[in-house]
């Protein structure tokens, strides 16, 4: 039974980059108010209130996106978290832009009794399902949705704009019926013409 509950952890984990929240590791079969002795133990290391990662698993920057993920879970235990604007262009390297925080879109009944924690910034919408990807323990906007997102935003240069969109296009990644869908579709080439591209 206590190799069954380590077995089923590391498999739990394994799919979030070594992370995993107290919630599942109960699930697995470890019992709450043993939580702390892991920790004290090092078998486990604590990222944030409720969420751990195995010790044996380096943090890489995609950890990150998996953490904050697992940080906007629900009671039931699902993701509530998109990552978006900014911080999904670069997950998509479609410019060169550098975000300082990181961008996700949560529903607009979207509560915490906490603080934001710093590196967060949260942005309300109702996203539907097709306008996400699952990226293995974490969700980011679509191409196209990232791209009307930092278009209306207008909170970064237009110059990483332009290159997201000469890099997204090049790639085939904005299909006509979604720009035209998101109403960028005329906009994203004016833009372009505009600045001598």
């Amino acid at each position: 039974m206590n190799q069954n509950r380590h077995s089923m952890l590391y498999q739990i984990a394994r799919e979030q980059r070594g992370l995993f929240t107290s919630s599942q590791a109960v699930h697995a079969g470890f019992v709450a108010r043993n939580h702390a002795y892991h920790v004290k133990a090092g078998h486990w290391e604590k990222e944030r209130r409720g969420i751990y990662r195995l010790k044996n698993f380096p943090f890489d920057p995609v950890s990150e996106y998996v953490l904050w993920s697992l940080w906007s879970c629900n009671r039931a235990g699902e993701a509530q978290g998109v990552i978006a604007f900014e911080t999904a262009l670069r997950i998509y390297e479609l410019s060169d832009v550098s975000p300082t925080k990181v961008h996700m879109i949560v529903p607009i009944t979207f509560k915490r009794r906490a603080a934001i924690p710093e590196p967060l910034v949260l942005h309300k919408a109702n996203l539907k399902p097709e306008e996400w990807i699952d990226r293995g323990g974490y969700r980011v906007t679509t191409p196209t949705r990232t791209l009307s997102d930092v278009i209306f935003a207008r909170r970064i240069s237009r110059d990483f704009v332009c290159q997201a969109i000469e890099e997204g296009t090049g790639r085939g990644l904005y299909p006509l019926n979604e720009l035209r869908k998101y109403g960028i579709a005329n906009l994203t080439q004016e833009l372009l013409v505009k600045h001598g591209r």
